[in-house]
């Protein structure tokens, strides 16, 4: 019995110690900021199959206060609008790093547009700030 109690515990702190990560853009300015993403359809269809992606997109982020101001259903572009000195969560989940695997381009306007094109530059444009913290902060 000791050593069913034993292993029984060792496994659920080995299965327990699963990394997370966030990633956020925060706006750390006086005004507001507009967020445009564009998603890739097939990614979302072969992670969320039994979802339909205008369905999931609808609901995306899925955290409260943060609203589609404007849903482009055939160009899968959704339009945000981000508060002075609040952060938008991008993508949360189990792994070391984000993927940002359901993004196609990111547009952040604001004094300068910025324009983030396709995966690669989402990636190297946000910074691991803290274990599982990711920022791209708009200062």
């Amino acid at each position: 019995m000791d050593k069913f109690i034993i292993y029984f515990l060792l496994v659920c702190f080995i299965s327990s110690c699963d990394p997370g990560y966030h990633a956020d853009i925060i706006n750390n300015t006086n005004q507001e900021i507009l967020l445009e993403i564009q998603f890739d359809k097939s990614t979302i269809q072969q992670f969320r199959g039994h979802i339909p992606c205008t369905e999931y997109l609808r609901s995306y982020p899925d955290e409260a206060g943060f609203q589609n101001i404007r849903f482009d259903p055939l160009e899968l572009k959704s339009t945000f609008i981000l508060k002075s000195n609040s952060s938008f969560p991008v993508e949360h989940g189990l792994d070391h790093k984000p993927r940002f695997w359901v993004f196609k381009s990111i547009k952040i306007f604001y004094k300068d547009t910025i324009q983030l094109k396709d995966r690669e530059e989402i990636k190297k444009a946000f910074l691991n700030v803290e274990g599982g913290a990711w920022e791209l902060r708009i200062k």
